[in-house]
């Protein structure tokens, strides 16, 4: 008997588990969510070879349907956080470059630079509590977005020795 050559367990999509988009998995979700769109025939939507067409006609909304279908889709696998940051962009391919700057892991040049500003930004006497609180955690969200992951505990360590009343107080204060 001869064998066939259509595959008998075809992938279903629905059942497709696709996690949110974190700091942390950048490359396997946007290879997730490739696949995905490949599947649904979206893929070429802005990021393929298939631009959007120029002169009014039947292309141009197919193509602007599957752009709508794939930002909704794209929309289901990230943050509402996320979902805020891309909502007044105009096309996928503008969703995509937009998370895609966001999120992919940088170079290990700019993670130490990025990383070095974190840990050699102190306080000093003229500046406020809060705005320095604010810079310290944009500086911080920079070094995570670069790909590097720094424990609540080490943020603490580090904070602490940018604020030395705020080590005094914990020591010696029972919460």
């Amino acid at each position: 008997m001869a064998k066939s050559s259509t595959p008998t367990n075809i992938v279903n999509t629905q059942k497709l588990s696709l996690v949110k988009l974190t700091k942390q998995n950048y490359y396997v979700w946007s290879a997730r969510l490739q696949l995905l769109f490949q599947h649904y025939k979206l893929w070429d939507v802005g990021l393929g070879p298939h631009p959007k067409p120029i002169s009014v006609g039947p292309n141009q909304i197919i193509w602007e349907e599957k752009d709508l279908v794939t930002k909704m889709k794209l929309l289901k696998h990230i943050s509402e956080v996320q979902g805020e940051a891309v909502r007044k962009l105009q096309t996928y391919h503008q969703f995509w470059e937009n998370l895609k700057s966001q999120y992919e892991p940088r170079s290990y040049a700019t993670q130490g630079h990025t990383l070095c500003a974190y840990i050699t930004f102190t306080m000093k006497e003229e500046n406020d509590v809060d705005d320095f609180l604010t810079t310290w955690e944009k500086k911080l969200d920079d070094t995570m977005t670069s790909g590097l992951d720094i424990s609540d505990k080490l943020q603490i360590c580090l904070l602490s020795g940018v604020l030395p009343f705020l080590f005094i107080f914990c020591k010696y204060t029972r919460f």
